[in-house]
Formats: C-alpha cells, sequence, structure tokens
C-alpha cells in the first residue's frame, strides 16, 4: 500500500503541477507589468542593482531564464514571467505533497489504517486544497508577472514541505540534513524576499512535536520564544551583522593600516569562515550532534545568503540602473537595512498629533573617497565620514503609548486616522526643552486600538483574505468607501446592504474583477479547521502558525499609514496558502462523516468530485481579470512616454509606473537609450548623482556644474534660502554660490552648512544655442523669451531639489529637459507656463506654451498631434479578449485628458480637420465597451460637444446615447439600493443628474430637443 500511495501521489502532485502551469503560462503577462516588474525584468536582464534590500536569487536565476528569449529582447519579460509561472506550479505541486502529508497525521492512527479509502481522501484533500489556491486571486495574479512574490511563495512551500520530510525520516540515519538543506533555502530565500523567514515558528514546534513525546507548557512555550528569537537573530544579526562587520574591519584595514580597498572585508570573511570550519570540526570529533547541526545549518544559511555578494560586484560597475550604489560593505549595511525608508514605530512610539522635543542623529555614514596621500603622491581609497544616517525624533513620554498605530504626521495620514479612528479626545500637556508646558490633543488608546481592528485587521488583511475565499467587488484601491475595492459574497442579501446588490450591476461598475464564490472556499476552509482542531491538535497549531506569521504578524509589523498607493495583498500569499491547507481538510471532513453510512472508497470519490465545484467556480470567476496574456499596458505605456520626448532629452519622472517601464524599455529592449531617465523622487541620493554623472547607453553625462562630492551622503541635504523679494540672480551663479565652501555657514554644534542669499532666479536664453540644439523652429524663435524666471518655494532646497537646478543652469538649453507630468516639480517651483506637451510628456521650453492651464502646463500642438497620430501605441486594449487592469486603467485615463487637451486646442485654431480625427481616435482606442463612459464624466460630455463643433454629428450622437443609457441604468441601480447604500452614493447620484442636466442644454444647443426632453422626463420620474 505504501509504494503505491508514494507513486500516486506523485502522479497527482506532477498533474497538479501541470494544471497550474498550464493556467499560469497561458494566463501570464505578454511583457512587463506595472509597479517593480519593470525594474526587476531590467535588473535581472543586466544584472544591475535594484531597490532595497535586494533579490539577488531572484536575479540570478531570472538571468538563466532571459537565456531562453535567444537574443530577440521582446522575449525576455515573457521568460521572466514564464519563472514566475513555473515557481508559482512547483508551489502548487509542494502544497499539496504538503496536504496530503498532513492529512495522514490527521485521519490515520497508524500505518495499518491506510485503506483504499483513507488514500483517496488523502489525496482529495490535497486536489481540493492545492487546486483552490492555483486559482485564488492573489497569489494567480503574482503567478503571472516578473516580480518576487510568486519565487517567495515557491520558498515557503519548499521549506514547509522540507520540514515534513524530515519529520517522516527523523529517526533515520542523515535525518538532520534536511535541516540543513532548510537553512541553506533559508538562505537563498533571502535573496528573494524575507517574508520566507515568518515561516520559522511553524518549523520549529513541527521539530518539537516530533522530538519530545513528553510535553510540557514549558516546553511549548519555549519553543515559539526560540523560534521567534530566530527570526530576530537572523533578520537583526546574520544579515546585517555580516556585512557591518566586514565594514568595520574595511573601514580598519583601509583607514588605519592603508591596505586596499576591500581587504578588510575579505579578511573578516576569511576570519569567519575559519571559525565555522572549527566548530564544524570540533563538534564532529566531540560526537556533538545538536551542536554541529547548528553550526552546519549556520554555514549553509550564510552560504545562501551569500547570493548578495553579487549585488557588491555588480554595484561596482558603472550601471545604469545602480540603486543605492552597495559597493563596499559600508554601503551594503545601508542597503539591507533599507536606510532610504522611513522607519515606522512598532512596540512603543508617538501619536500623530505629538510634537517633537528633539532630534538625535543616527549613526555615522561613511562612503569611499579617492585621496592623495601626502608622502607618496598616489591615490587610494578612503573611507571619509559624511554625516549621519536616519536620525530620530525625540516625542514627550505624554505623547507615546504601547503599540502606537496612528503615528504618521502627514496631513492625509491624519484625516484617515480621524476618519477610521474619531477625532483626538484627549489634552496632554508636557514640558518642553526651555521649561514652559504645553498642550496638544491626542487619540486614546481606544481609539488606537479601534484604527488597527478597523484598518490594519479589517481593511487591510481580512479584506483580502475574503477576496480569495468569498468574492471581490471590484480592482479599483478600496479607502474604505463602499464602491471600490470590498469583498463580497455573490448573495445579494448579504452583499446588498454592505454594498450594494451585485448581480445586476449597471455596466458604469461592472468590472472584470466583480468575482462571486459564494462563500464556498471559506466555508470549506472553517469545516477543516473545526475538524483539525478536533482530531490533531497540534496539526492545527502548526498550520495555524503558518497562517498567522504569514498574515497578521506582518500587518502588526508594517504598521503601515492610510492611503497605501496600491492594494498589498500580495504580502499576505502565505497566509492564503495556509488557508488553503485547511480548505483540504475539509475533504477529510466530510469524508469522516460520510464513510460511516456509505462505503468509503464511494464516499471519497462523491467528497472530492463534488468539492471541485470550488476550484471550477474560482477558475470560472478569476479567468477574465486575471487572463493578462495581450496585455501589453506597462509595455506600450513605457515606449510612449520615452517617443513623446525629443532626441537627448533628459526626462524628470515622479513615481514607480512611469519610472520602471521606461527603465525596461530602455535597458532591456533598447529603445530610445538616448533618453535619460531620472527620477526625480530617487535622485535625492548620491548614487543617483553619481549614475547622472557618467555616460550610460546613448545618453552622454547629464551636465553639472556642482562635482559629486557636492552630492554625498549627508551633505548638501538641504539648502536653505534667503527669501528675498528685492534681489533676483541667475541661477547658474546661484549654483556657483553653492559650490564655493567659502559661503557656507557654521552652526553652533559646528556643523557647515551651505545657503543660498535668495529664492529669486532667472534663466538667460541664448537663442542661437536654442535654434541649433533643434529645441525651438524659427516660427517659434520669436516666442522665445529673454530669461525665464524661477521663484523658489518653501525655506530650503532638497538634495534632488538642488540636482534638478544644477541639470537646469548649466544645460543652458542644449538638451531638451521633459517631464513625465508637470506636476514633478510642483514643490520645488512652479514652471507650468513653460511646461509644453509632447504627446505624453512635457516640454520645458522658454516661451509661454498654448492652451495654458496653471500648474499644469500647455500644449506644444504639432508635436502632440504627430505623436497621437503616428507613434501612439495603446496596449492592446481595444481588443475585446484584453482585460483592463487597474493600473493600466488609470493611465487610459490620463491619455484621454492628453486627448481632450489636444482637441481641444485644435478646435480653438479652428483646425477643425485634425481635431476630428483625435477624436475619432480617443473613440477607436476607448470604446465604451472597455472604458465605460462614466455617467459622472465630465471629459464625456466635453468629447461630445467637441464632436459636434468638428462637424461629427453622428459620432457625437451615438456617444450621448451611450452615455444617456449608462446614466440611466446607474440611476435606476442605485435607486433600487437600500437607503445606506443610497446615501453613500448620494454625491455620486447628484453628479449623475447635474451632468445629465447639462447633457440635456447641449443637445438642444446643437439641434436635438428631443434629446433633452427624454432627458427631463426620465429626470421627473426619480
Amino acid at each position: 500500500m505504501e509504494k503505491r500511495y508514494r507513486l500516486y501521489d506523485n502522479l497527482i502532485s506532477w498533474s497538479l503541477f501541470l494544471i497550474a502551469a498550464l493556467t499560469y503560462f497561458l494566463s501570464m503577462q505578454s511583457s512587463v507589468s506595472w509597479w517593480d516588474c519593470g525594474e526587476f525584468i531590467s535588473t535581472t536582464y543586466k544584472l544591475e542593482v535594484p531597490h532595497a534590500p535586494g533579490n539577488p536569487t531572484f536575479q540570478l536565476i531570472g538571468r538563466i531564464f532571459t537565456l531562453f528569449a535567444f537574443g530577440d529582447a521582446t522575449k525576455v519579460a515573457l521568460m521572466v514571467n514564464a519563472m514566475s509561472a513555473l515557481c508559482s506550479a512547483f508551489t502548487i505541486l509542494f502544497l499539496f505533497k504538503t496536504i496530503t502529508l498532513l492529512a495522514k497525521k490527521i485521519i490515520l492512527r497508524n500505518k495499518n489504517d491506510m485503506t483504499s479509502g483513507n488514500m483517496l481522501a488523502i489525496f482529495g484533500a490535497g486536489i481540493i486544497g492545492s487546486l483552490v489556491y492555483t486559482f485564488s486571486d492573489t497569489f494567480w495574479f503574482s503567478a503571472v508577472e516578473g516580480e518576487v512574490y510568486a519565487m517567495s511563495s515557491f520558498f515557503t512551500a519548499v521549506v514547509f514541505w522540507v520540514m515534513l520530510k524530515w519529520e517522516e525520516e527523523a529517526d533515520k540515519p542523515y535525518a538532520m540534513r534536511w535541516i540543513i538543506l532548510n537553512a541553506f533555502l533559508i538562505g537563498l530565500a533571502i535573496g528573494v524576499h524575507l517574508l520566507n523567514l515568518l515561516t520559522i515558528p511553524a518549523l520549529a514546534y513541527i521539530y518539537y512535536y516530533r522530538k519530545f513525546e513528553l510535553r510540557s507548557w514549558k516546553g511549548w512555550l519555549m519553543t515559539g520564544i526560540i523560534s521567534v528569537a530566530l527570526i530576530g537573530i537572523i533578520l537583526w544579526i546574520i544579515i546585517p551583522w555580516t556585512v557591518e562587520w566586514a565594514g568595520y574591519f574595511d573601514l580598519f584595514f583601509v583607514n588605519s593600516i592603508g591596505l586596499p580597498f576591500n581587504y578588510g572585508a575579505f579578511i573578516f570573511f576569511i576570519l569567519l569562515g575559519g571559525v565555522l570550519l572549527f566548530g564544524i570540526i570540533y563538534s564532529e570529533k566531540r560526537k556533538k550532534v545538536l551542536l554541529n547541526t547548528i553550526i552546519l545549518s549556520v554555514t549553509f544559511l550564510l552560504i545562501g545568503y551569500s547570493s548578495f555578494f553579487s549585488i557588491v560586484v555588480r554595484a561596482n560597475e558603472t550601471l545604469p540602473i545602480n540603486m543605492n550604489e552597495p559597493s563596499d560593505p559600508m554601503g551594503m549595511v545601508s542597503y539591507l537595512n533599507r536606510d532610504q525608508y522611513i522607519s515606522q514605530p512598532l512596540v512603543y512610539g508617538q501619536y500623530y498629533s505629538t510634537p517633537g522635543l528633539d532630534y538625535e542623529n543616527g549613526k555615522q555614514q561613511y562612503y569611499k573617497k579617492a585621496v592623495e596621500d601626502p608622502n607618496t603622491g598616489k591615490k587610494k581609497y578612503e573611507y571619509v565620514a559624511s554625516g549621519f544616517k536616519n536620525g530620530t525624533v525625540i516625542y514627550p513620554s505624554e505623547g507615546c503609548t504601547l503599540f502606537p498605530r496612528m503615528w504618521s504626521n502627514e496631513a492625509h495620514h491624519v484625516s484617515e486616522y480621524k476618519a477610521w479612528g474619531g477625532e483626538p479626545q484627549q489634552r496632554k500637556t508636557y514640558q518642553t526643552l526651555d521649561g514652559k508646558r504645553e498642550s496638544f490633543h491626542t487619540p486614546t488608546f481606544g481609539q488606537n486600538l479601534k484604527f488597527f481592528f478597523n484598518y490594519h485587521v479589517g481593511h487591510m488583511y481580512l479584506r483580502y483574505f475574503m477576496w480569495n475565499f468569498s468574492g471581490r467587488q471590484n480592482n479599483v484601491e478600496g479607502h474604505g468607501e463602499i464602491s471600490n475595492g470590498n469583498w463580497i459574497t455573490g448573495f445579494d442579501f448579504i452583499d446588498g446592504p454592505r454594498v450594494g446588490v451585485q448581480s445586476d450591476l449597471p455596466p458604469s461598475l461592472q468590472n472584470d474583477a466583480n468575482n462571486r464564490y459564494y462563500l464556498l472556499p471559506l466555508i470549506l476552509g472553517l469545516i477543516g479547521i473545526f475538524f483539525a482542531l478536533n482530531k490533531n491538535l497540534s496539526v492545527t497549531w502548526i498550520v495555524f502558525l503558518l497562517f498567522f506569521m504569514t498574515g497578521l504578524a506582518i500587518v502588526i509589523y508594517l504598521n503601515q499609514t492610510p492611503l497605501q498607493p496600491r492594494e498589498r495583498d500580495y504580502a499576505y500569499a502565505g497566509s492564503f496558502y495556509a488557508f488553503a491547507i485547511w480548505i483540504g481538510f475539509s475533504v477529510l471532513a466530510i469524508y469522516n462523516y460520510l464513510r460511516n453510512k456509505i462505503n468509503e472508497k464511494l464516499a471519497a470519490t462523491l467528497v472530492t468530485v463534488v468539492l471541485l465545484s470550488a476550484p471550477i467556480l474560482m477558475l470560472a470567476q478569476n479567468w477574465d481579470d486575471h487572463d493578462r496574456s495581450d496585455n501589453f499596458g506597462a509595455h506600450d505605456y513605457g515606449i510612449n512616454y520615452l517617443n513623446s520626448c525629443p532626441p537627448n532629452a533628459i526626462l524628470f519622472t515622479v513615481g514607480d509606473n512611469d519610472t520602471y517601464p521606461l527603465w525596461y524599455a530602455q535597458e532591456v529592449e533598447g529603445i530610445r537609450s538616448d533618453v535619460r531617465v531620472i527620477n526625480y523622487g530617487l535622485s535625492a541620493g548620491t548614487w543617483y548623482a553619481n549614475m547622472a554623472m557618467h555616460k550610460i547607453n546613448d545618453s552622454e553625462k547629464l551636465p553639472f556644474t556642482l562635482s559629486i562630492d557636492d552630492y554625498q551622503k549627508g551633505v548638501n541635504d538641504y539648502i536653505y534660502l534667503y527669501n528675498s523679494s528685492e534681489m533676483t540672480v541667475s541661477l547658474k551663479d546661484g549654483i556657483d554660490f553653492v559650490r564655493d565652501k567659502k559661503n557656507q555657514r557654521t552652526l553652533s554644534d559646528g556643523t557647515r552648512l551651505s545657503w543660498l542669499p535668495t529664492n529669486n532666479f532667472y534663466i538667460p536664453v541664448n537663442k542661437e544655442e536654442l535654434l541649433n540644439s533643434g529645441l525651438t523652429s524659427l516660427e517659434e524663435l520669436e516666442l522665445v523669451e529673454d530669461t525665464i524666471t524661477i521663484q523658489i518655494k518653501g525655506r530650503s532646497v532638497l538634495k534632488n531639489g538642488l540636482l534638478f537646478l544644477d541639470i537646469l543652469s548649466t544645460n543652458n538649453w542644449k538638451r531638451p529637459i521633459c517631464f513625465t507630468s508637470p506636476l514633478t516639480i510642483r514643490e520645488l517651483t512652479d514652471l507650468s507656463p513653460y511646461i509644453h506637451l509632447t504627446g505624453f510628456a512635457y516640454q520645458l521650453l522658454p516661451f509661454k506654451a498654448e492652451g495654458y492651464i496653471p500648474g499644469y502646463g500647455g500644449i506644444r500642438i504639432d508635436t502632440a498631434y504627430e505623436f497621437f497620430t503616428n507613434k501612439y501605441m495603446n496596449g492592446a486594449f481595444e481588443k475585446p479578449h484584453v482585460s483592463l487592469d487597474r493600473e493600466s486603467y488609470r493611465q487610459t485615463d490620463m491619455t484621454k485628458q492628453h486627448l481632450y487637451r489636444l482637441a481641444q486646442a485644435l478646435i480653438a485654431k479652428n483646425d477643425l480637420e485634425r481635431a476630428k480625427k483625435v477624436l475619432i481616435k480617443m473613440f477607436e482606442c476607448f470604446p465604451n465597451d472597455k472604458i465605460t463612459y462614466l455617467p459622472g464624466d465630465q471629459f464625456i460630455l466635453a468629447f461630445i460637444e467637441y464632436c459636434f463643433q468638428v462637424k461629427a454629428d453622428a459620432l457625437a450622437l451615438e456617444i450621448a446615447h451611450t452615455y444617456l443609457e449608462n446614466a440611466k441604468q446607474e440611476i435606476s441601480y442605485f435607486n433600487r439600493q437600500t437607503q445606506s447604500v443610497q446615501q453613500s452614493y448620494k454625491n455620486t447620484i447628484s453628479k449623475n443628474v447635474s451632468n445629465l442636466s447639462m447633457l440635456g442644454h447641449l443637445m438642444k444647443d446643437y439641434g436635438h430637443p428631443s434629446f433633452e426632453a427624454d432627458i427631463i422626463s426620465f429626470l421627473k420620474m426619480l
């Protein structure tokens, strides 16, 4: 029976692997995706340096997969996506094997209990649990794109299964090899994502329950403490300290002894290897098995972790993407610790309204610099101190609390804290440093917990959990409103009072991600939990630990602020993996009930076949919104930005999704590599200035007046301004003023700071240079101003603002300067009168823009028209089978705004023929059945009017009828809902009624009074 069991176990597990692989291969993204995928695929392809804390294991394995593109750069992203698909399919294979191993422990009292019925039930449990997870919302999403979460899930599945294999063979010789293997796998997994460390408590209890037959509360509790301590040791000692001590060794040997750079780090690792080797030999000779296992485990963990050496090696090269430039041990420590990110309080800290008392510097920072030896005259590398890394604000204890959840003082976060937790209800008094007594309002601890349970637990975890096992409303980011991002069931009597009836949604509210599972997976999981509780507490506890540590424990640790820029369900895939195990156990529960009433084999087969309805339902519901084949949204939109720029342009971007797809296009496919992409937010880092000062691909180094030393860590982090309305100087003189160290001011603590004597600057315009560089035509030359003025906002300039001003002043109109948004530099200055829309991008030119909108710039009509008629790429979204993901939807909305402005500008110039072509293009690219003409969208009203103005009456009437029908269906839908739902949509209903009235007046003005009468008649019925 055992031999037959193993045969079937392998056959079924590999069959499930093939089902999962086929599903993911058929639905995987055809090219690059949004968010970090563009960055990860680019850095994988050329083994460059991604953002901290790095993912070298992912990169090294991914690089192998890119070789299967066989030189076709357009297939590189597809190969990395295929790697994620394979990792995910293997995750399903190991999930099946994990469920069956645990199911045996639950249903079998001993090996003799392995009857045919029990075997079928065990396999049924594995099949149902695995298939539910295969088609689950969160896991499927990560499975089809080039991100780290698919590979991270794979490592989670493998290490959990490996520990169960050890449990099976614990009494055999060499069984400890499984534990040592797990240490190696965890080390490798660190090079993918740190999430894998959260499996350690579950692994520890597998060891405890297997090794100790006599169990006690003391032993049980100690196992938990030790397991959490192991996470801490790996996370806060092994990961940073191995590199940090290498840095200290290097600092000593370079600065004190004079050895070449990196020799100190090399000596440290030789010593570390020697200590570990001595420990292995010693423990083996003395027959200390446990000590030997511990040392071997640490050794193999470090071997796996050593993949990070590739980051250091590559960071020493001049790379197009070299984020944080961790080219030496000191830089690597900062990289691993994610020093550039703001840290949040975890155990004890301030409320959002607590005033700061003082500021305490962090650790001293160092950077490597070539200096000349005064004795030999030769240059050598030396570590030089350069300020301090993230300091700490000191708050009065009266405004601090244990378990602080409402901590950020940013205005938009504060408003959300109040919305979720209520207005602050406590008044506190504290003493300032100068002895004064001040007061402030702060939330109560009860409000703090209310926010935690409502937002962190409810909104940022349970909502995602229910997406996967109950149903999902849509793929629009939810921030607590009833219209977006909620979980649903599919039962109107449950969904109706909460978020509105989902069975008859109007077109304006329909969404491919409206998925209804009718609570079936959730109910099965609950059945499995209670059955496991009743049958085997140890198995239940182990699975619960995996469930909790990869779910709610992450929620507690992250302590996220409200208004996250994207949904974060991908972080909790491990928790949903654990719940899928319980779903598998539901087969055992129902089988256990039925086998006393009918034949065992029939009961097992019947239960499995019936419960297959759950994964089949999920597959049917999820396919349309998870099928990303032929989706080129991120790919095409990245290229659109680049193709909107003139040759050799400098393009300033602002966020992930207007940066990473551009990196991909340049680094992988070699598209428009003459354009230098500068992420304005990231450019505050020294590494970014260093990149900008080198030639990258086909882009020459950028123009700078300041040197790289002026952009070092801790140098010129703030340039203070003397706000003077009476003094205006050239921007070049201002940058020269900063460069001259004689102008620095010395503070009381000895710190020297650069400053500027005014906030008003001008840039002279060399018209001849402007014409020679091709930035303007002869026709535009008469519009060019002699100078343009800049007024800096605020009291200081941050380092990224300094870099921008440096480039702007030094460039002298030789290279085009462009932006993905005119709002990129809004906190620094307002240049919008001189910013011209050229397609997707905006170009800075020294003359006022046509069609100017304050803060949003104007438009360069001919350039924009040429782009949208001949260069624009639409991501294949006009194709009926291509589903529109949320981020692509946002980008299409931006595109519609660009086309609206272009049509508006052309009509203003009475260029009706070209305006008509633009309008036709818009409706071809974004038809109603793909981008619904929303009743609340006033742009549609403007497009209808423009169609009339360019004599495209048939098109105007078609759009108007569609718009009206959408509005009628939406308003009628709202009127059928409960009072509470209607109240939530009150503003939407009011806006729809207002827009319909406007549409009626518009149609009457253009000779269609009957259309207005139809609208009036409908509105009277409300």
